[in-house]
């Protein structure tokens, strides 16, 4: 698949909270999208000055929106329980238990958020 038309598949379905997404949909644009947001904090950050700051901070929040959605979804994809994701304000520990988690295959049956598609 094209790597343009495959992430913009990827951004399409963010907002589908109720979908699986397994893992070869997910880790390629999940880290993408980590070094755009590591890329506009560390570089762009100190360019803003004058307000854009503001808009800064609101494209880092959109965002994150488009990492912690597919999240979601490959947790729905490994069967496991959204709560779990909670884990990501521990300290440390929390980062790394869920990033084992999302490691996880895919649930191989049919869930109610829709048949495997692995």
């Amino acid at each position: 698949m094209n790597p343009i038309k495959g992430y913009c598949n990827y951004m399409i379905r963010v907002g589908r909270m109720n979908e699986r997404m397994t893992r070869k949909e997910f880790w390629p644009y999940f880290i993408f999208n980590w070094g755009v947001l590591y890329v506009l904090d560390k570089v762009l950050k100190p360019l803003a000055v004058n307000g854009g700051g503001l808009l800064l901070n609101v494209v880092c929040f959109m965002l994150m929106f488009y990492i912690f959605g597919p999240m979601i979804q490959r947790v729905n994809d490994a069967y496991l329980r959204k709560r779990f994701l909670f884990l990501l304000i521990v300290p440390y520990v929390g980062p790394a238990i869920v990033f084992l988690m999302l490691l996880r295959k895919s649930y191989p049956k049919t869930t109610e958020y829709g048949p495997c598609r692995d």
